[in-house]
């Protein structure tokens, strides 16, 4: 059971740096769209913007 725990937390962190870190990743390419005045019909949660600005990915 603690494998299969193991495989899935190293699956959850995969995910989450595709989603916010690396330049190609989703919260910069919606960031860039947004400074490019697409629209938003709704907001991304802080939380994970505000991982993404640690990383030094998303800039004002």
């Amino acid at each position: 059971m603690g494998d299969r725990f193991r495989v899935t937390q190293d699956s959850y962190t995969e995910a989450r740096n595709k989603l916010s870190s690396n330049k190609g990743n989703v919260i910069r390419q919606a960031e860039m769209l947004k400074q490019l005045g697409v629209k938003q019909t709704k907001s991304m949660p802080a939380s994970i913007v505000d991982m993404a600005s640690e990383a030094g990915v998303v800039t004002d």
